[in-house]
């Protein structure tokens, strides 16, 4: 009796060792991959694939990037001067992208009549306003970046305010566009003027993170791909020392874009 009592406890004590050391392993596995388990589990929920156009399982580096309408100021002028040098594995996939920026556009001129406006976007040889120029595309996607023309005069929340107001013009006349907010890309280090600096602009970026959560739409951190360990423009990718790019800089700007495609399937 005695002995067969000291079996069992044995074969107990065996089972939850083996126990043990299974839920040992499998709480390292989760933890050794747990930010790619967040990220599946963040990008496939039903949530953040509401209004996302259907998947195409031909999709193509140029077919995706043709797909979207970029709107901004002279950093996303800069994907339109380098569109024909800018390549993704052998391949000018900017070759035919819609692109409607300008030198010193901010949220200020998209949200005033063009009539009043020292800067507009052009659209056929005509100024027009971003919503207007969307609403005249197939493009599914658009894709915006400004902010750094306006954060050297007005404060964060009044960034954000007035970016609210460009996404509602934008979403009232083509309910079935696609938006996604790339982040503000950095300064050279020690670089400012008026009231911007990397400081303020990691804080815009982070506002505009919550304003795109808010608006169940996609925030992509593009900014991300050209940034020192120090959160500030790498000085090697800027073309004036201060804030504008160099073709380096957009070839790792657009390989961001195809790395983190918004439909989350491959491409490549």
């Amino acid at each position: 009796m005695n002995e067969n009592k000291k079996n069992d406890k044995t074969t107990l004590i065996i089972w939850l060792v083996i126990m043990l050391a299974v839920f040992s392993g499998i709480f390292a596995v989760f933890y050794i991959y747990r930010e790619d388990i967040y990220y599946f589990l963040h990008n496939n929920s039903s949530e953040n694939k509401k209004n996302i156009p259907e998947k195409d399982s031909a999709l193509t580096p140029r077919k995706y990037l043709e797909n979207i309408v970029f709107i901004g100021d002279s950093i996303m002028q800069g994907l339109d001067i380098y569109r024909d040098s800018i390549d993704f594995r052998d391949s000018y996939v900017l070759e035919n992208v819609t692109i409607a920026a300008s030198v010193g556009y901010g949220l200020r001129h998209a949200l005033s009549d063009v009539s009043s406006n020292a800067v507009n976007l052009i659209y056929e040889d005509k100024p027009m306003k971003p919503e207007d120029i969307i609403s005249q595309r197939d493009e599914n996607y658009v894709f915006i970046c400004l902010g750094l023309n306006d954060l050297v005069s007005v404060n964060t929340d009044k960034y954000i305010e007035m970016y609210g107001e460009l996404l509602d013009n934008i979403q009232e006349k083509s309910p079935d566009k696609f938006i996604v907010i790339l982040s503000v890309t950095p300064l050279v280090s020690g670089q400012q003027a008026g009231g911007i600096s990397n400081v303020v602009i990691i804080k815009a970026n982070n506002m505009l993170a919550d304003l795109a959560n808010e608006r169940d739409i996609i925030f992509l951190d593009w900014a991300e791909a050209i940034r020192d360990e120090n959160n500030c423009l790498d000085k090697a990718l800027s073309s004036d020392g201060y804030c504008h790019l160099n073709i380096n800089a957009y070839k790792r700007l657009i390989e961001y874009l195809l790395y983190n495609t918004v439909t989350g399937v491959s491409i490549y």
